[in-house]
């Protein structure tokens, strides 16, 4: 959990410079994305909690975000859902036992793999946690396959990490997934002044 200076000034002002994407792109598509998810579900990295308002009446979340700044914020969003907020990263040992092996239905990713520090063993755990069949829903600005703008991303990347929280301009998310046990049920490319990837995933059976 964090909850520094910084942490604090990047939460007051984190919903203010999202605005705009949201109002343009983000939101429509985390609403088609999660309006039927039902069951057991972890939203990871929920940040000012600007997914809640699209969870159904069958969804029963358990949402962690590692800053407190940003889950005080998160939380006055709940607005009665069926969401426990929990003030944790994926790496947090808390989650293991809180969470059994293949007991959800579906993980939430959104806008947050760009900045957990150990991606493939955050996708380890999203693996062992879904059950067969669950889904891995992810809406993540990813790196471009284009040569030249992915080059310029990777340059550019350490300086936006600083100001950013972390995050990092140039991961491969879109293709890191494909790699592990999942099958792509739909997936699109689209961008907003960067590459974004939208896919649910699910999870294949050992």
């Amino acid at each position: 959990m964090s909850n520094n200076v910084y942490d604090r000034i990047f939460a007051r002002f984190y919903d203010t410079f999202m605005e705009k994407p949201e109002k343009v792109e983000l939101a429509r598509r985390r609403r088609r994305l999660l309006r039927d998810l039902k069951g057991n579900i972890l939203e990871i990295g929920a940040g000012t909690g600007a997914s809640f308002q699209w969870y159904g009446p069958a969804a029963h979340v358990l949402a962690v975000e590692p800053s407190l700044p940003m889950a005080s914020r998160a939380r006055a969003r709940i607005n009665g859902k069926d969401i426990e907020l929990v003030e944790a990263g994926i790496g947090d040992p808390i989650l293991d036992e809180r969470i059994k092996p293949g007991s959800l239905d579906a993980i939430v990713c959104a806008l947050v793999l760009c900045t957990v520090p150990d991606l493939s063993g955050a996708l380890s755990r999203i693996e062992s946690w879904l059950k067969p069949g669950g889904k891995l829903v992810l809406l993540e600005h990813v790196r471009s396959h284009g040569k030249i703008t992915g080059a310029f991303q990777t340059a550019i990347n350490p300086v936006w990490k600083v100001f950013a929280g972390g995050c990092s301009l140039n991961r491969p998310t879109d293709l890191l997934v494909k790699n592990r046990k999942f099958k792509v049920q739909s997936e699109q490319q689209f961008r907003l002044t960067m590459p974004f990837y939208e896919a649910t995933l699910e999870r294949l059976s050992d």
